[in-house]
């Protein structure tokens, strides 16, 4: 007795864009943990340079977030001022 031949299953193109926006959507999530920094480097004078970089939490505004950043550029700024001559 022969087996019943199955149809080849064709993927439509509704399928593929479906599955490519939930891969998206799941690389674009993965990249949104926060990747805040802070960099400190001395310049040729001995003279500490600071770098502050930070990302918004989700939710927060733009106002908060960069409260946050110059706290963290004020607090190391205090720390790390150049001696007065």
């Amino acid at each position: 007795m022969k087996k019943p031949r199955r149809k080849p299953h064709h993927v439509t193109l509704s399928q593929v864009v479906k599955g490519q926006q939930s891969a998206l959507l799941a690389a674009l999530n993965r990249g949104r943990s926060e990747s805040s920094s802070v960099e400190l480097t001395r310049n040729a004078k001995g003279d500490t340079q600071i770098k502050v970089s930070v990302s918004s939490r989700e939710g927060e505004s733009i106002e908060a977030t960069s409260m946050r950043a110059q706290d963290t550029y004020d607090a190391l700024a205090q720390k790390y001022a150049a001696p007065k001559s």
